[in-house]
């Protein structure tokens, strides 16, 4: 009898209870949910240490083309500066008669622009030995051979963001036969609104450009270190003006 009073069923010995419902949110089911996140979150982890790999490449190579670039423009600029240091220095050894010994941080200044950078000039005899007064480079091998060597630096030798180097050798049988300032093999053309202190010499032509032909002003000559600013030609020497100075050929 159970408490109402009614009769108690009885139930077989082998009878099982019905198993209980499970959770759909079961053990099973829920390992293999965060299996499933777990993998996903994996791939995106990858996915994102590739694409910063990638990044970090491209903005090197960005950054090294940039870099290159100035690189290239500050050493076409440096050695600008140092074949100026060059005709400088042909300049006043021949100004000297061959006792210049070369200096250090000479300017190289533009009308407008302003400091394009500075050289340093270093001039040796043929035996290594440095000119000066009384010369010893009347004893050296080649007493009238000096060696030249100009350094070119942007903007300056102390923030030197380009730097180059140029060497020659200069022979002649007098030294102080030079007298030109600038002297060319094939023919020497002056653009206009240029300037030289010196003489100018070719064995073919010299040209004279400047208005009336071309605007700006009329390439001249003018005297300096002794030398009047003459124009001496093998050929002709032509002016697109009157010519000032005397002017040969």
């Amino acid at each position: 009898m159970d408490g109402s009073g009614q009769p108690q069923k009885s139930r077989p010995a082998h009878a099982i209870d019905p198993p209980l419902p499970q959770d759909p949110r079961g053990r099973r089911r829920t390992g293999a949910c965060d299996n499933e996140r777990g993998n996903v979150l994996l791939m995106i982890l990858l996915f994102l240490i590739a694409a910063g790999v990638l990044s970090v490449g491209l903005l090197s190579s960005l950054l090294g083309e940039i870099q290159g670039g100035f690189s290239y423009r500050h050493g076409v600029q440096a050695l600008a500066v140092a074949e100026a240091g060059i005709h400088y220095a042909v300049a006043r050894v021949n100004e000297t008669g061959g006792t210049y010994p070369g200096e250090s941080n000479r300017q190289m200044v533009h009308p407008t622009q302003g400091v394009l950078g500075v050289f340093d000039v270093e001039v040796r005899c043929s035996n290594g030995t440095v000119p000066g007064s009384p010369n010893p480079c009347a004893v050296a091998p080649q007493p009238n051979e000096r060696i030249v060597t100009a350094t070119g630096f942007v903007p300056d030798s102390t923030r030197s963001l380009g730097r180059r180097t140029v060497v020659i050798v200069l022979r002649q049988a007098i030294l102080t036969s030079l007298d030109f300032a600038v002297c060319g093999r094939d023919g020497v053309t002056l653009d206009r609104d240029t300037v030289t202190r010196g003489n100018v010499g070719s064995n073919a032509n010299v040209s004279l450009q400047g208005p009336p032909n071309t605007p700006g002003s009329l390439a001249r000559t003018f005297a300096y270190g002794g030398q009047p600013g003459n124009a001496t030609a093998g050929g002709t020497v032509t002016c697109s003006g009157s010519c000032g100075p005397p002017y040969s050929q």
